[in-house]
């Protein structure tokens, strides 16, 4: 009986745990950024230390990028940097980009590219001297406002 019961609260609490794994916020003005991560998700090395890392520091991906066939090649490029969850300060230091191509001429392909540009562009960056570079555009603004 007690077997049961314990399996019974297990299953009862997996939702929530579920609920409360990391979630990496990004930001995008791209539909087929937004499709791509849609339709693949996150495939980046080292989620969950990384997203740890954002959300500690109030932080966002900010994401641009690509798919589409030109001349019979298909083709994705993607570019990351990080941005303030609440405010639009940036960083472009150490960010990351990443290009794919495939003499497979379909958008489809060209799609399916560009969720693994953007992992690679994740995995381009130095996440913590980007965290560093965040604070310190912070630092530059909070000095500028506070002389008024």
């Amino acid at each position: 009986m007690s077997r049961n019961l314990f399996l019974a609260v297990l299953l009862a609490i997996a939702p929530v745990s579920a609920a409360l794994a990391c979630q990496v916020m990004m930001f995008t003005w791209s539909d087929e950024v937004k499709r791509a991560l849609d339709e693949n998700g996150w495939g980046f090395r080292n989620y969950e230390q990384i997203c740890d890392k954002l959300n500690a520091a109030n932080a966002a991906l900010e994401i641009s990028g690509v798919a589409t066939v030109l001349d019979g090649v298909s083709v994705s490029w993607a570019s990351v940097n990080l941005r303030d969850k609440d405010v639009p300060i940036f960083t472009n230091a150490f960010a990351g980009a990443a290009t794919e191509g495939s003499l497979d001429a379909r958008m489809e392909v060209a799609r399916d590219m560009l969720g693994r540009s953007i992992d690679n562009a994740v995995d381009a960056m130095d996440i913590d001297e980007a965290i560093e570079a965040l604070d310190e555009n912070r630092n530059q603004v909070r000095a500028a406002y506070a002389k008024d």
